[in-house]
């Protein structure tokens, strides 16, 4: 079996794109959507019923719901991989960077699975050593934190191919290139950024609004309760909290958060990158001089222009997506966590 082959093949598994063009095919992606939204409908109903351990159950219902609007979201990439359509397939093929491609997928693949194990069994060894946790709400959890990785790691997949995409255009440049063909094939360049942020776009949205709500409403609720709790009773509620069962699940909502939010942050920065790297291009070709030139070259400058007029990117609903947007919310986000921590600290000490 072909590398890219397994790539999609993970991909249909997981309900993302469909196993085949055959109409047919899809009833398995429905099946894959009416268990995210079952998964949503459990601990709504624990929660309903007054469950005893609502963060839990309430970071379920989060990343149930992340899940499943991504899933329903990612359905115009579609038309770029899987069995539908290999758009992707065939440009990286015609432009020489497949094997790259496939290499950097498989690598990423072997990691997302490595942190869903490892998350799956820190639940199982909560699950045995300090008892509690609900063997339903365990496997849903692990079974959607396998999905929202999925779903990273396909969006993680669409971002290299445009990184790969714009470093063979640097090459090609490099090779020495005629100017119409470098205009032409920097065209066809904007226009898969175009095509690939659009299909992109929906889901990269819902996905960090999710993240961060679910991040930032956890350490609320968890400032909240230590407001009401002394330095002295603080350790008998972690032994309450045992007795009644609900300390392992608590740990293990945590752990799940701490793998959704990094990753799904991966993606930002990954998309940031991919507009630098083009905003480089015009400095790369403006550099390639290869001997002492007695008049300036007027087809390079034409192409220097043409490419920084362009202002290609990575776009997300119109805004072009840079580093300096993406360093702004990690320093709003990381200012929120870091006052939440402080005051979380001086609450128990």
């Amino acid at each position: 079996m072909k590398a890219e082959s397994f790539l999609c093949r993970v991909w249909a598994f997981w309900g993302i794109i469909p196993w085949c063009p055959d109409r047919y095919a899809k009833w398995y992606r429905c099946f894959v959507i009416m268990l995210s939204v079952s998964s949503t409908s459990w601990p709504s109903y624990k929660l309903a019923q007054n469950s005893t351990n609502p963060s839990a159950d309430s970071v379920l219902i989060l990343l149930s719901i992340c899940t499943l609007a991504s899933l329903i979201f990612l359905t115009p990439v579609q038309d770029l991989i899987g069995p539908c359509s290999t758009t992707l397939l065939h440009h990286a093929t015609s432009h020489g960077f497949l094997k790259d491609w496939v290499d950097e997928g498989l690598k990423n693949l072997k990691l997302f699975t490595c942190v869903w194990v490892c998350a799956g069994l820190a639940g199982i060894t909560l699950s045995v050593t300090l008892d509690g946790i609900d063997i339903v709400t365990l496997a849903l959890t692990v079974y959607q934190l396998g999905l929202f990785l999925a779903v990273i790691h396909c969006l993680t997949q669409l971002l290299v191919f445009l990184d790969n995409m714009v470093d063979q255009y640097c090459m090609l440049c490099f090779q020495g290139v005629r100017c119409d063909r470098a205009v032409y094939v920097w065209n066809l360049l904007q226009a898969l950024l175009r095509h690939v942020a659009k299909s992109m776009e929906n889901c990269l949205v819902c996905l960090q609004v999710s993240i961060m709500f679910a991040f930032l409403w956890l350490l609320s609720r968890f400032v909240d309760a230590l407001t009401k709790l002394s330095s002295e009773s603080l350790m008998q509620q972690f032994a309450m909290m045992k007795h009644q069962g609900i300390l392992s699940s608590t740990i293990f909502a945590l752990i799940s958060l701490l793998v959704m939010v990094p990753s799904s942050l991966v993606i930002f920065v990954k998309a940031a990158s991919v507009s630098e790297e083009c905003s480089r291009v015009p400095a790369l070709i403006n550099s390639l001089v290869t001997q002492p030139e007695k008049k300036m070259n007027l087809e390079r400058q034409y192409i220097v222009t043409f490419i920084v007029n362009s202002d290609a990117g990575f776009y997300v609903k119109g805004v072009r997506l840079t580093a300096a947007i993406v360093m702004k919310m990690s320093y709003l986000f990381g200012a929120i966590v870091c006052t939440l921590g402080t005051t979380a600290v001086k609450l128990v000490f």
